[in-house]
């Protein structure tokens, strides 16, 4: 593997890449899909963690190639996806000297400072974008601050960059607060509450208030369930029985109509059947 030459997918534009694209933010060379496949299949590589594989991604020093591209196409979400899949994959990985190759000689950490202040630079024109990777460096730097905590190399090359320290203290600092600051300017609270949050005492005293209050008023008016103005008394009874005769009495009516229409329906039929009888009697009579 290490007699591949990796770093020539950076330098060659392939027949995909000849023309240049007109996008919102201007024209841009389009990295291609063959260099995006390839990306895609190092990161398959890096993530399987195996220490003979990565052995012989460094030797091809494709990890600095990756990172050429990464920043030569800031508007590529495909490729700093998978790029940060590789860089993810390695920080949360078992292997130090890949970690170290990752921070020296891919110079991860000097690349993001430099990045942050081109980003820096094109925000202060008149019409200036935020570049399209920024989003994905935020993510790497927070791992990178995570991984030196338990990783005393890393924890030194960081402090020993003032560049790194004022990018933390300045625009990864104010990303994170950005981040972490509601969309409503504070979480709503199921006590409907209109203005600021208070201390969570304050709630519990207010509670006690409203129900001792309440069982105030309870004293004060002598409440006795039994002054409830819906309770039963017999007069109640009275019209329910009344209620029941009155449907006992429509339903004795219903039956009676019902008898009186099954004997008419009977007469008439017989009535029918006498006449049909009658004719026929004649009919013969005549023959």
């Amino acid at each position: 593997m290490s007699n591949i030459h990796f770093h020539s997918i950076h330098a060659s534009q392939g027949d995909s890449s000849a023309a240049t694209l007109q996008t919102t933010t201007g024209k841009v060379v389009p990295l291609g899909f063959e260099r995006l496949k390839i990306v895609e299949f190092i990161s398959a590589l890096f993530i399987t963690n195996k220490l003979c594989i990565d052995d012989e991604l460094v030797k091809t020093d494709i990890l600095n190639t990756c990172l050429d591209l990464f920043f030569a196409y800031p508007w590529n979400n495909f490729l700093h996806a998978i790029v940060e899949i590789i860089i993810q994959s390695i920080l949360e990985g078992e292997n130090e000297n890949l970690k170290m190759t990752l921070v020296l000689d891919a110079k991860l950490i000097q690349r993001i400072v430099d990045a942050s202040k081109e980003n820096d630079e094109e925000c202060t024109k008149p019409k200036g974008t935020r570049k399209g990777y920024m989003g994905h460096l935020t993510a790497i730097s927070h791992s990178l601050i995570n991984i030196a905590t338990v990783t005393p190399a890393i924890e030194k090359l960081l402090s020993e960059n003032p560049g790194w320290e004022q990018y933390v203290k300045g625009e990864l600092s104010s990303v994170r607060e950005r981040e972490n600051r509601s969309l409503a300017g504070y979480i709503p609270s199921e006590y409907g509450m209109t203005e600021e949050p208070q201390d969570f005492d304050d709630f519990e005293d207010e509670d006690s208030e409203i129900m001792f209050e309440h069982s105030g008023s309870y004293e004060q008016h002598d409440y006795n369930p039994e002054d409830n103005d819906f309770r039963l008394d017999a007069d109640d009874s009275d019209d329910d029985d009344d209620d029941d005769e009155d449907e006992l009495v429509v339903q004795q009516n219903r039956r009676q109509e019902d008898s009186d229409d099954e004997e008419e329906t009977k007469e008439t039929k017989e009535k029918e059947e006498g006449g049909a009888a009658v004719a026929a009697q004649a009919e013969a009579t005549t023959a």
